[in-house]
């Protein structure tokens, strides 16, 4: 059989742009991670070429970070990370297959950024890629790859510009409004702090169970990074893909709520998201990590702190993200742990937000931003829900057939990482999708576990 056709275009902003004059934007200490981001829609509908080219070169000219070039710190930057707006063109590959849309083939439906050549600051290493694949099977299929580097925006943002971009697909003149790109803190720190500071104090997370790292030393950076470099020589890392219909994630919210009614006032809620989590600390505890060395004690979870900040919770291109955890406690019965996941959340204070990124900044002064290490521990399972923004329904004006959030064990080699997804039909939620990472052996045990507790309607769990 023949290989497939594959031709790469180079699409430039069609206004090529600079932020208020600057040449240059300072990246804030919550944009340090340079991970991928990536995913791919299988889209149902004829794709107009030419109007997806010109569209996407539009909504470039409103997203110039997108275009532009990751640098590394330096004196002159002042210890910051920054992009260079250098209006790049960004690659959009086309490629045809003779076969169908095959879901066991998700990674070959995104071209990837390399995050390790945009860390070293490889001005040939795109921030964002396009990859478009045809089936000559189904001509009135295709699938949309898309990968940009988190350093660039986090979900929210990546996808404020999608729909901008999609906007602008549907109708040439739909009106736009500019983003807001001015990152937190708004100056670059005015100087390196000198000599570097022996010990700086840790940026406390609430709970204490998750907080930034910084090695200073060759052995330190060893010990930080030799589980994820583990984990990428290996490849030992699946994650994990079980459904929840929206009739058992209801039964698992009544069931928990009513095991909080002696002891929890009227006012106090918990959302579906709560349960799911306390939920799955649960399964893993009870039939995967079932040595005391290896439980899951905690659950972070990642919070959108646009309004912490300042920022505008619509609007801006960015990240604006936190972390919080529930303390440490052991054996904590399944309705008290969701109870505790809600109350970390209500009780995440802007203080603690600002306090946390203040930490980073004295780092970045040092000139030592490069240096923060790692900071997932073993024994915590990292929530990321992307319930808060419909990602999954940039359509470009035809019919989303899937969504699919690629996660992969070499770009990202966390073992606990979680992330939820609504499941929708004609508007209308009718289930979760849950993602959890973990070590390859278990996860056909796992996704058997939460099929049989699914349908005998979590009977064994109190």
């Amino acid at each position: 059989m023949a290989s497939p056709k594959e031709t790469v275009v180079l699409i430039e902003p069609r206004q090529p742009t600079a932020l208020d004059g600057h040449p240059e934007l300072v990246l804030s200490p919550s944009d340090y991670t340079l991970m991928p981001v990536s995913f791919h829609y299988l889209l149902d509908g004829q794709l107009d070429e030419a109007k997806f080219m010109s569209s996407l070169s539009d909504a470039l000219s409103f997203y110039p970070p997108i275009c532009g070039i990751f640098r590394r710190p330096s004196v002159l930057s002042r210890g910051a990370m920054t992009i260079l707006l250098a209006n790049r063109p960004i690659p959009v590959r086309l490629t045809s297959r003779f076969s169908g849309f095959n879901q066991a083939d998700a990674k070959e439906y995104v071209d990837e950024i390399n995050a390790m050549r945009i860390s070293t600051g490889d001005k040939n290493e795109p921030l964002f890629k396009v990859k478009v694949t045809r089936f000559t099977s189904e001509p009135d299929q295709w699938a949309l790859g898309i990968s940009m580097c988190h350093g660039v925006a986090d979900g929210a943002g990546i996808f404020e510009f999608l729909q901008t971009w999609s906007k602008l697909y549907v109708d040439s003149k739909a009106h736009v409004l500019a983003p807001t790109h001015v990152r937190y803190p708004q100056e670059a720190p005015e100087s390196i702090a000198t000599p570097y500071p022996s010990q700086l104090p840790p940026c406390e997370y609430p709970g204490g169970t998750a907080h930034a790292r910084m090695a200073s030393t060759l052995w330190e950076k060893i010990q930080g990074y030799s589980p994820l470099i583990w984990h990428i020589i290996w490849n030992d890392i699946d994650h994990v893909q079980v459904y929840f219909p929206i009739e058992a994630a209801k039964i698992l919210k009544r069931k928990l709520t009513t095991g909080l009614s002696h002891i929890s006032s009227p006012s106090e809620y918990l959302s579906t998201q709560d349960c799911l989590k306390a939920y799955i600390v649960h399964a893993l505890n009870r039939h995967i990590f079932t040595s005391a060395e290896e439980m899951m004690l905690n659950v972070a979870t990642i919070l959108d702190v646009r309004g912490h900040c300042g920022l505008p919770k619509v609007g801006y291109f960015g990240n604006a993200i936190g972390c919080v955890s529930t303390k440490e406690e052991k054996n904590l019965a399944m309705p008290m742990l969701a109870r505790s996941i809600r109350r970390s959340i209500l009780h995440h204070e802007p203080a603690e937000v600002i306090s946390q990124m203040k930490w980073t900044l004295d780092v970045q002064r040092a000139g030592k931003i490069m240096d923060l290490m790692p900071w997932f521990h073993s024994n915590t399972l990292y929530v990321d829900d992307w319930t808060k923004f419909p990602i999954y329904q940039i359509d470009f004006g035809l019919k989303v057939n899937s969504f699919t959030h690629l996660l992969d064990g070499r770009s990202l080699p966390v073992k606990n990482w979680v992330m939820i997804y609504p499941l929708e039909k004609k508007g209308i939620r009718v289930g979760y999708t849950v993602t959890v990472s973990m070590s390859r052996a278990y996860a056909k045990r796992f996704q058997d576990v939460v099929a049989n507790d699914v349908t005998t309607d979590f009977r064994d769990y109190q």
